[in-house]
């Protein structure tokens, strides 16, 4: 723990200046925005599911097939990859309520622990890539062919998922990681992630049986199975995040990668393309982070526009690294500038207090 404090007092992260006025504006959290964010994505996954269930009814086979792709695609983005992630953040509405509600709803549907979660994501925030301190993403990463295939179907998927619940419910924790997350605390945070863990194990369990005894098997492939096929654009517009960067800096703008993409998938992304300006300043809520990025572009990297184009970059990093595995990709990044510095906020400040 004292080498832990250490490191975070030592770390003087480099933020991209923006006058107090601004920041404040950006900073504003909105009922409003975030029901368009949130409810728009629920309403997107009514549309779909409808659409593929009347169409199961008809025996419109190929208007089904292609809602239930469209449907999966847009489910995978509840848990991890979208909605769970920036709701933990608390930023997304001004009302806890409404956070707290689309939170657990969206975490239940993802299969998605949001209290382990959270533990490890304040570290990854405080320390982003500096390897003693944060094991959520460790570098370099590597894409394994198959993940593609997974991102396919992957009914291992669904055996892993349903154990790992199962291991977390019992309170039996595994890997490094996750025994330092839980050591660090005093109990608290075991109880609600075993909590947590069992409601959803039993919830969807109870949902399962309840679609196939009342004879709406279809809903299994609606909610119960919803992460595990066609998750191909979860993949590819979540890996790129830090991949092949720099680790152990003390500037986001070398570790975190941006990349500017159509507006439909920065919404079901949550705006996690703006990862480096989400990593610089984890206040802004993810609506304006578009906003953010113009107020600071002049001293950021320059940013890949498409996926085409950022996956192109990624791939000729990891050709490269499959040659020289101590290859890293450094971003151009503006002369230094009068930006912030300063020790790494607290946890409360970087995952943004709530409100009383």
């Amino acid at each position: 723990m004292a080498a832990e404090t250490s490191a975070r007092a030592n770390i003087k992260w480099y933020r991209c200046p923006v006058d107090k006025e601004t920041m404040s504006r950006l900073k504003q959290r909105s009922d409003l925005k975030g029901l368009f964010q949130a409810g728009g994505h629920v309403l997107l996954l009514v549309a779909t599911g409808t659409t593929a269930y009347m169409a199961y009814q008809r025996h419109i086979w190929w208007l089904m097939a292609i809602a239930l792709m469209c449907h999966a695609s847009f489910y995978g983005f509840m848990g991890l990859g979208g909605a769970g992630h920036e709701l933990c953040h608390k930023t997304v509405f001004k009302s806890n309520f409404l956070n707290d509600f689309f939170l657990k709803l969206s975490s239940f549907m993802g299969y998605f622990n949001y209290p382990l979660f959270i533990a490890s994501h304040v570290k990854h925030h405080q320390y982003t890539l500096h390897n003693e301190y944060d094991l959520e993403v460790v570098l370099p990463s590597k894409l394994d062919p198959k993940a593609w295939l997974y991102a396919t179907i992957n009914p291992m998927g669904v055996v892993n998922t349903f154990k790992g619940m199962l291991r977390l419910a019992r309170g039996q924790f595994q890997g490094e990681w996750e025994n330092r997350l839980i050591n660090s605390d005093k109990g608290k945070l075991k109880k609600d992630v075993m909590t947590w863990a069992r409601f959803m194990l039993v919830g969807h369990i109870v949902l399962a049986l309840t679609f196939v005894l009342t004879g709406h098997w279809f809903f299994l492939l609606l909610v119960t199975f919803g992460p595990f096929y066609c998750q191909w654009l979860n993949l590819a517009l979540g890996f790129p995040q830090h991949v092949g960067l720099v680790s152990n800096v003390p500037d986001f703008r070398l570790s975190c990668r941006t990349y500017i993409t159509n507006p439909f998938f920065s919404f079901l992304y949550w705006k996690m393309n703006y990862h480096t300006e989400h990593h610089m300043f984890p206040g802004v809520p993810c609506h304006n982070l578009s906003k953010l990025r113009k107020a600071i572009e002049s001293d950021m990297p320059p940013a890949q526009v498409g996926l085409w184009a950022t996956w192109h970059e990624i791939n000729t990093i990891l050709k490269k690294q499959k040659e020289d595995p101590t290859y890293v990709y450094v971003q151009a990044i503006p002369a230094k500038g009068e930006g912030e510095t300063g020790d790494v906020s607290t946890p409360e400040e970087m995952l943004v207090e709530q409100q009383g």
